[in-house]
Parts: C-alpha cells; structure tokens; sequence
C-alpha cells in the first residue's frame, strides 16, 4: 500500500457517534444489545495470561496510519 493510498482512522465526534446510536435504536431487526445482554455472552477458550515481552508484527503501511 502505498502513501497515497493508506486509510485514514477517523473517531467519530459526539454528534456523530449520537446520530448512528439513534439510527440503530430504530432498526427493530438489529438493535444494540444492552448491558444486562452482553453479561449473557461467555468467553470460549481459554485465556491466557503470558509474562514478559510479548511480539507483533505489523506491516508499515499499519503502523504509519497510526505515526505518519
């Protein structure tokens, strides 16, 4: 990927993030599960827990759209 293409991450502003919350509070077939419905949900597998230096491999393309 080239510089002239790498995306761009834009956060939502609070009027952004407000207007997609309340599109997706009136589509009845798909709305937002509430607190008391993701308590429901159970992690599969095992968590593991590693001490010391951990390793990630990302691309430069990854890394500069964060740190151009």
């Amino acid at each position: 990927m080239s510089k002239s293409s790498k995306v761009k991450i834009e956060i939502p502003t609070s009027e952004e993030d407000a207007v997609t919350h309340a599109a997706a509070l009136d589509d009845p077939d798909n709305l937002p599960l509430n607190d008391h419905e993701l308590s429901l949900f159970k992690r599969r597998g095992k968590r593991v827990h590693r001490n010391g230096p951990q390793r990630l491999a990302l691309d430069t393309d990854v890394i500069l759209a964060f740190h151009p």
